[in-house]
């Protein structure tokens, strides 16, 4: 009696030992995907939270959520990894944002400091004013419009270049061209002025 249960035992033990093999198996095509495919993931999640650091730590975790699905065909686990990592972004972004608003605190209770401007430090603000408003209508027409665009309305350099149809390195170069030209301006009119 004792030699059938043996070996019955035996075929249970070489199922388990299938299982770890085919376990094994699993790993290692995952630890080979995760080889192959963490750089595109990083580079993802660079993009999505623009932090490397925080790139880098979203990756691991994506990785350690993946592994429950380490019994998927290789090529699924491309998409599967990079899906993971999306969530994520979003989670980390959301979270992000919950912080920010939740430490914000109203203009009108921020304590500021009522160090009024001099008679002289307010004219000498009013005529540097006039100066860069002279400066800024001096501009070519389109390098104008980029720069009020940029530093008036606040729009971010995406926006400018799809707003005027031009590329983002067109918009750098146009706010460059405007900020050089503006410092010259007024330290022309400065110097014809005093």
């Amino acid at each position: 009696m004792g030699t059938p249960r043996s070996a019955a035992a035996e075929p249970a033990e070489d199922s388990s030992d299938e299982k770890l093999a085919i376990s094994a198996g699993g790993q290692a095509v995952f630890e080979a995907a995760y080889r192959q495919h963490r750089s595109a993931v990083m580079r993802l999640l660079q993009r999505r939270v623009g932090n490397e650091s925080d790139a880098a730590e979203l990756t691991q975790e994506a990785y350690l959520l993946a592994l429950r699905y380490r019994g998927l065909k290789p090529e699924s686990l491309k998409a599967l990894l990079l899906r993971i990592a999306m969530n994520l972004a979003g989670t980390h972004g959301r979270r992000n944002r919950a912080h920010h608003t939740m430490s914000h605190v109203p203009l009108e209770e921020l304590p500021i400091a009522q160090d009024e401007l001099s008679q002289d430090e307010r004219l000498v603000l009013q005529e540097r004013r006039e100066l860069i408003a002279i400066a800024v209508q001096a501009l070519p027409p389109k390098c104008r419009q980029v720069f009020v665009l940029s530093r008036f309305h606040d729009l971010p350099q995406k926006e400018i270049a799809q707003r005027l149809g031009i590329s983002l390195s067109m918009v750098e170069k146009h706010i460059t061209t405007a900020m050089a030209m503006i410092r010259a301006k007024v330290g022309e009119l400065t110097q014809e002025r005093f």
